[in-house]
């Protein structure tokens, strides 16, 4: 039977680690860091395209809550961004790079089951 500390004991561990805090928080940053950069890169492309959430809103169908909504979430389907994308304008590509071999497009369509054709996709996921 494996053995089990009690949470106490195992508080009282982790408080004598000089690093836990200081770690702790470095790696809290970096994480907000992350997640600020992607919502601002959502909203930046908007409205770099002069495009509001209201219009982008009317262009998908969509309430504009739901942009909103897109633009502050931490992770967003394929399928969502592309209709995103698609929206403003613009064409979604993904794009695989790995040292030493040649990057490797990767087809939207296999990987959100929708045709690059279809006129009735979904907006947004």
């Amino acid at each position: 039977m494996p053995s089990t500390k009690p949470w106490s004991r195992l508080r009282d561990e982790l408080e004598r680690n000089a690093d836990h805090d200081e770690r702790a928080r470095a790696a809290d940053e970096k994480v907000q860091g992350e997640i600020q950069a992607y919502h601002a890169s959502l909203a930046q492309l908007r409205r770099a395209r002069q495009l509001t959430q209201t219009q982008l809103a009317k262009t998908l169908g969509k309430p504009q809550p739901e942009i909103s909504r897109i633009e502050r979430q931490t992770d967003v389907l394929v399928s969502t961004l592309r209709s995103y994308v698609e929206a403003m304008g613009g064409e979604l590509e993904l794009v695989a790079r790995f040292p030493g071999h040649p990057e490797v497009r990767l087809h939207l369509d296999e990987l959100t089951g929708e045709s690059a054709d279809s006129d009735d996709r979904e907006a947004i996921a």
